[in-house]
């Protein structure tokens, strides 16, 4: 039987199973509360796919994503943040 955390949210070897299964390679979210779902799913279809930018900006939302879209997304320069030095320990 497949393992499975409470309240029917997939547990980590479920999602795994899943994109195994579907030869997905790219980062699959459980989201039981639909938290994060309800941001980008506009037509109610699972799985959602939304492509993210480089820069963080969201550039497909819940579409069908190409591999040239994906394409022209990573061959985007990656942005310079500035970013505070981590304390000496």
């Amino acid at each position: 039987m497949a393992e499975t955390a409470s309240q029917g949210v997939p547990s980590q070897s479920n999602l795994e199973n899943w994109a195994t299964g579907y030869n997905q390679t790219l980062p699959t979210l459980s989201d039981g509360g639909w938290a994060v779902s309800n941001t980008y799913e506009q037509d109610f279809g699972i799985p959602t796919y939304s492509l993210i930018g480089r820069d963080m900006t969201v550039r497909i939302r819940d579409g069908s994503i190409s591999s040239s879209a994906i394409n022209s997304a990573l061959s985007e320069p990656v942005p310079q943040v500035a970013w505070d030095e981590p304390p000496a320990l």
